[in-house]
């Protein structure tokens, strides 16, 4: 039959295997752990950015509709000059009233395509 010392020394080096393959399983589980963290801090600021994104596409596209309507009100406004004036003048041309609007739509087409690249830029 063994002696205690012998149980004493299998035992030690059981415990000690054991006691190594918890500290591996530890260090692994740290490991993953940091990578993890390190995953979300990466994915919080992409998240930063596309919400900062969201809030600047969301501001131009309300000054884009403001400076649409405005640009409309204008034309509005301009055709019933035109359509006043041609008739104190006694003018009923339909043709020159034409031209007249399509210089007036030509102009508010550049303004507006001006504008949109100017919203684009900022």
């Amino acid at each position: 039959m063994p002696r205690n010392s012998d149980y004493r020394e299998l035992i030690n080096e059981r415990f000690e295997g054991i006691t190594k393959l918890f500290h591996t399983h530890f260090e692994n589980v740290n490991e993953k752990l940091d990578e993890v963290i390190k995953h979300q801090k990466e994915a919080n600021t992409r998240t930063g950015k596309l919400e900062e994104w969201k809030i600047e596409f969301e501001g131009g596209r309300k000054a884009k509709k403001a400076i649409l309507t405005t640009i409309w009100t204008i034309v509005v406004i301009a055709s019933s000059l035109i359509a006043i004036m041609s008739f104190v003048r006694g003018t009923n041309n339909v043709k020159e009233l034409q031209v007249i609007e399509n210089k007036l739509d030509d102009k508010q087409d550049k303004e507006i395509d001006s504008t949109m690249r100017k919203i684009r830029e900022d």
